[in-house]
């Protein structure tokens, strides 16, 4: 029998095969999860039974395919009718437990953060291009070793001596921009750009390599990362049912992916190499200060490059869409577009990072344009073990999922204006207060970003040096309003338009 007749013969024992697996598993966990959990207790949207084993009824259909702020009104909607702690059906029948408590969010990030862990759908979309073992992805003791090691990176001591960098980027951004004029442009590809030359150089310095190579690595990143929606979906379905079948069979761009690796640790091996002949004359490296606690010399060579890839990929992607959408609620209103620009007067280059970050209407716009639109829609972690959930025992191996831009924007928090942008409401005692646990982007504790401040002081030089030089607006009746679709906050649609001050 030829081979493609004998898959064809076989097909149907291979599906049978599947779809017992498949049940007896859904029938195992059940036993196990009714008997010592309140899950199948908890609230949930009613939903008829065989939709929620319909891809086009479930929440991975809203976080792929639907539009990201339609979404959250949804989310908040189920939780003003379910209470702040409820489960939503996610691809054939998973449940995934939504958190949007004060209470639960502190526990799920800061108290009881050792009972939760990373979700393995996490793991699997960013693994091939992060690694598992680098700041990202590490895990326990591990994870927190590899943090204290990084963290004087991230001091604002070392920060302070990046931002002519930022300010330099800012620049070049500026004209790259100003050549868009009044035809509008993709925005975000310049955007990231920059904001990947800001951290590749500051990670590894200026003269880590050439130009053309730091061009090639973020044109691969561009293409690479984040995954396209369907590939997500297929990754999800070859776990489910096809889980036989080698990961990389169904890996997006696998060779980009491994150009960016084999580029960043030849680079990497450089850099090391060359910190301990002597300092840059260009200045420190992040990955100079980078140092084990035990050792007292820099990490282990591969625990350097998985970190460095986790920052390459943090560093641009997101740091990129939040200047976008931070440059596109300016354009929309002129007067938080003039208030900036009057406040601007008072700073100048030569002041340096140090003084722009303490402008304070700046830091208000930032932050609002972060609470509107966080960079990532979703924090994903899974029980290691049981635990209590405001009041609701949840099993090991249940994922729980932080609704940032469904919390971010809900007007129980936030009042009945959350879906507009406005700066001040930064200056109300009451909304400073609660933002230290529902202004939730950055998570909290020890799996907290750790490049917060690099992000922010990174938002506020490319965003004065654009608005320093250029009048950005939109054009209403010409253009779409932008839209979010997948679990980040890709501005899809967004046109600017510059013009010379």
């Amino acid at each position: 029998m030829e081979p493609l007749q004998w898959l064809r013969a076989c097909a149907p024992l291979f599906l049978l095969l599947i779809f017992i697996k498949y049940t007896v598993g859904c029938i195992l966990t059940y036993i196990r999860n009714s008997s010592n959990s309140d899950l199948y207790s908890i609230p949930f949207p009613p939903l008829p039974f065989w939709k929620r084993y319909t891809v086009g009824h479930n929440l991975l259909y809203h976080i792929l395919r639907a539009d990201a702020f339609d979404t959250a009104s949804l989310i908040n909607s189920w939780r003003k009718a379910h209470g702040p702690v409820f489960q939503v059906f996610s691809l054939f029948g998973e449940r995934s437990l939504f958190v949007t408590s004060e209470s639960a969010i502190r526990m799920v990030h800061v108290s009881k953060q050792a009972s939760f862990k990373k979700a393995a759908s996490t793991r699997r979309s960013i693994a091939s291009l992060v690694g598992e073992n680098g700041l990202l992805l590490a895990e326990g003791e591990k994870h927190s070793r590899l943090r204290r090691a990084v963290a004087p990176s991230m001091h604002h001591n070392a920060l302070s001596t990046v931002g002519n960098i930022f300010l330099d980027q800012g620049h070049l951004l500026v004209e790259r921009l100003s050549t868009m004029g009044n035809s509008g442009g993709d925005v975000l590809r310049e955007v990231r750009v920059a904001t990947f030359v800001a951290i590749f150089e500051t990670c590894l310095g200026k003269n880590a390599t050439t130009p053309d190579v730091v061009a090639r690595l973020q044109e691969a990143y561009y293409i690479v990362f984040p995954e396209p929606p369907l590939k997500m979906l297929a990754n999800r379905i070859r776990h489910k049912f096809l889980w036989f079948i080698d990961q990389k069979h169904f890996s997006y761009r696998k060779d980009l992916k491994d150009y960016i690796r084999t580029t960043i640790r030849d680079i990497c091996a450089k850099r090391t190499r060359e910190i301990e002949s002597g300092p840059d004359e260009a200045g420190t490296p992040l990955v100079a200060l980078m140092v084990d606690e035990d050792t007292k010399k820099n990490i282990p060579h591969e625990a350097m490059v998985e970190t460095v890839l986790s920052f390459l990929v943090a560093g641009q992607v997101t740091t990129s869409m939040s200047v976008c959408w931070t440059l596109y609620e300016l354009a929309r209103d002129s007067v938080w577009q003039g208030r900036l620009c009057e406040e601007l007067k008072a700073w100048s280059a030569d002041d340096g990072m140090e003084a722009l970050d303490q402008l304070p209407l700046l830091d208000r716009i930032v932050k609002e344009s972060l609470r509107m639109y966080p960079p990532v829609f979703f924090n994903t972690r899974e029980t290691t073990k049981s635990v209590d959930l405001d009041g609701f025992t949840v099993p090991k191996d249940t994922l729980v999922r932080t609704p940032i831009l469904a919390i971010q924007r809900n007007e129980e928090i936030w009042g009945s204006d959350a879906a507009h942008f406005n700066p001040d409401r930064f200056l109300r005692d009451y909304v400073v207060a609660q933002s230290k646990m529902y202004w939730c982007l950055f998570v909290f504790g020890s799996r907290g970003c750790i490049g917060q401040r690099f992000a922010m002081l990174e938002m506020k030089a490319f965003v004065v040096q654009v608005l320093l030089r250029q009048r950005v607006s939109v054009k209403p009746l010409k253009d779409a309003v932008p839209t979010c679709v997948g679990p980040f906050a890709t501005p899809n649609g967004l046109k600017l338009y510059f013009e010379n001050r």
